[in-house]
């Protein structure tokens, strides 16, 4: 049911792995300078879609999608001095936003990726998230350690501040910009309202583990969370009613989740490289994607014929294998970064593609049709 095809770059330098990733559609008559490359004035520039890459070096890449291969293909690249932490992109596509883990926000143009504002929070913070507010005149990001705020994109001043208390390891904003969600690491989550501040709704999870991602879906009517224990469950956003706990759960945390827009599916991503696919009510019956640990996710090349037959059985597992390359060798040990480099998955905005990233891999997932379109 989802087909699965598998892209490594080797753009990537042997150091460098990819932290974060987001869809995103340009005009494919657009270079990175401003300027238009097609000089014919009669020609109909059209949409073109986009994948907008963060690396731990810093490097945010844009890379075109050709529709014909499935490829990806490299069109720029912007140095940053920190380690990209999150990317975030409009809803029209023309403002493409980045935060490091030394807290340097940027706003760039989402076509020409040219610099537009950028501000500084303090380094000090996790670096949890960042979200645009529903006008998207403003970003929700962390502003202490028991606090989120909204920042004005255009000043950089801070218009309104949530008392979240401490703790908290995931947060997002509701599909109707009227609450804030968050989950905290001793598995409880709570939503806040956002003009009085106030916290509506708790939802308590004792003894499964922290929440390490949570998202809305469908018009805010669902909430989906993950925990570090692997387990995944289903909430009505509203009233925060249980509505499904999922069998068969991750054997390791859930790093992120990711919800097809056309029909109830969505897919979780867990720490060992396990992606599976679920529906709102139960369990897709042994639907699942092929897990990433048939990879060596930290090898810079994958080509099929050195990477056929193995299987590893998760990082932990991982120790040492050399493969050559053009007469070189490489070591991949689990890197340093591996911690806070577990992988991400973001559905298209049309919901055909899936991609996944991991380390020095990016992976385009062809989707099933709609089987439940709403």
């Amino acid at each position: 049911m989802y087909s699965r095809m598998t892209q490594a770059y080797d753009s990537l330098v042997e150091s460098e792995t990819v932290t974060t990733c987001v869809w995103g559609t340009v005009y494919n008559n657009m270079n990175f300078s401003g300027n238009k490359t097609d000089t014919n004035t009669d020609s109909v520039p059209t949409l073109q879609q986009a994948v907008y890459t963060g690396s731990s070096l810093g490097h945010i890449k844009v890379w075109y999608l050709k529709e014909e291969s499935g490829d990806l293909e490299l069109k720029y690249v912007c140095k940053q001095k920190s380690s990209i932490v999150c990317l975030l992109l409009n809803n029209a596509n023309t403002q493409l936003v980045s935060k490091t883990l030394e807290g340097c926000i940027r706003i760039f143009d989402a076509s020409t990726m040219e610099v537009k504002f950028q501000f500084s929070i303090s380094n000090t913070l996790r670096n949890v998230n960042i979200q645009f507010s529903i006008d998207e005149m403003f970003l929700l990001t962390e502003s202490s350690d028991t606090c989120l705020s909204f920042y004005d994109i255009g000043s950089a001043e801070i218009t309104s501040t949530y008392e979240i208390g401490p703790h908290f390891t995931s947060y997002i904003l509701s599909h109707k910009g009227d609450v804030i969600i968050v989950g905290y690491a001793d598995g409880t989550v709570k939503t806040f309202d956002c003009v009085s501040g106030e916290n509506v709704v708790t939802i308590r999870n004792p003894n499964i583990g922290s929440v390490t991602c949570l998202v809305t879906c469908f018009k805010s009517f669902y909430l989906i969370l993950g925990f570090s224990s692997g387990l995944i469950k289903l909430y009505s956003q509203t009233h925060g009613e249980l509505l499904k706990i999922y069998e068969k759960p991750h054997k390791t945390a859930v790093v992120s989740i990711a919800v097809n827009p056309n029909n109830k599916t969505f897919v979780t991503l867990s720490r060992d490289f396990i992606m599976k696919v679920w529906n709102m009510t139960e369990t897709l019956p042994e639907v699942k994607i092929k897990e990433h640990r048939d990879l060596p996710l930290h090898i810079k090349y994958a080509d099929p014929e050195l990477t056929a037959g193995l299987d590893f059985k998760g990082v932990d597992n991982i120790k040492s294998y050399l493969v050559s390359k053009e007469g070189g060798h490489y070591n991949f040990l689990p890197p340093p970064s591996l911690q806070q480099t577990p992988g991400q998955v973001s559905f298209s905005r049309d919901g055909k593609k899936l991609l996944s990233v991991a380390h020095q891999f990016i992976a385009i997932h062809s989707c099933p049709r709609s089987q439940a379109r709403l």
